[in-house]
């Protein structure tokens, strides 16, 4: 999650700023405020290279999260960045969120890769990733359960008051619980 500082802008678009809920809108503006340190990003290094030796070893790279910890989408779009920055094709990013997991829990005769007869949700993009790998951003809809949803819709769905986060209850509190009951608070001494 570092490298959200590399790209401050995301925490204003429409997608954190008001498809998220308000504790991860923070958590999200924090993160862009700064600039990845030079320790987080010789972690970042390590990480990734670990990872390469896992699946040039013939492991597999399945990416996720620990949600409700971070958030998800932005999470996973931040992981499969770190992993193309650090020396994965494109392909290889991809098919660590699409058909290596499905094979991995089972289900990559229905899930996994676009083909007759599987269930596929697919996000469509303005560009080519194989090209520009930036191009993953640029999201113009999405396909879901064979209905086609444009963003601009879904952003304005979403377009709603914010409860007042209040340090006292509501969607601060939650956040904060969601932080406090999770593997990884960290604690100020």
């Amino acid at each position: 999650m570092p490298l959200v500082g590399d790209r401050p802008e995301v925490a204003d678009d429409p997608r954190v700023s008001v498809m998220l809920p308000p504790w991860d809108v923070k958590t999200v503006k924090d993160l862009a405020a700064r600039p990845p340190t030079g320790i987080e990003l010789d972690v970042l290094t390590r990480e990734v290279d670990a990872y390469r030796r896992v699946v040039r070893g013939g492991g597999r790279l399945v990416l996720g999260t620990d949600a409700p910890l971070s958030p998800v989408g932005l999470h996973l779009h931040i992981a499969m960045r770190a992993l193309h920055r650090h020396g994965f094709g494109t392909a290889e990013v991809l098919t660590t969120a699409t058909r290596t997991p499905a094979e991995v829990f089972g289900v990559a005769d229905h899930l996994g890769t676009v083909e007759e007869g599987k269930i596929a949700d697919l996000t469509v993009v303005d560009g080519d990733p194989f090209t520009d790998f930036d191009d993953l951003i640029r999201i113009t809809s999405v396909l879901r359960a064979g209905t086609l949803h444009e963003r601009a819709a879904l952003e304005k769905a979403f377009a709603h008051p914010r409860p007042r986060m209040s340090p006292r209850g509501g969607w601060a509190a939650a956040g904060e619980q969601m932080v406090r009951d999770g593997c990884c608070e960290v604690r100020h001494r």
